[in-house]
């Protein structure tokens, strides 16, 4: 599945996702092996469209940089990624 054709996730998923907080920053925290964390904060919407992307990615299993917002991060070597309440583990 393209990323350009991932689906909406439904707002009733995200309970505390309203047009009050749409704009609110949200915490990211990105580890690779042997390096201090990558901490940095996203709106929700962005933090929806990484799960999506993360789920597509651990589905069919495929090997591109994982987007986020306006960053890009690079599978190999890739520890976790940790949002919105969520840990994704990667491994090999």
């Amino acid at each position: 599945m393209d990323s350009k054709e991932l689906p909406i996730i439904p707002i009733h998923d995200f309970p505390e996702y309203n047009e009050d907080t749409q704009n609110n920053l949200w915490p990211v925290v990105v580890k690779y092996r042997e390096q201090p964390p990558i901490e940095f904060f996203t709106s929700k919407s962005e933090i929806m469209k990484a799960f999506l992307l993360l789920d597509s990615i651990a589905e069919n299993e495929l090997h591109i940089p994982i987007t986020i917002d306006n960053r890009s991060f690079e599978q190999e070597n890739i520890e976790s990624i940790h949002l919105e309440g969520r840990t994704y583990a990667f491994y090999g």
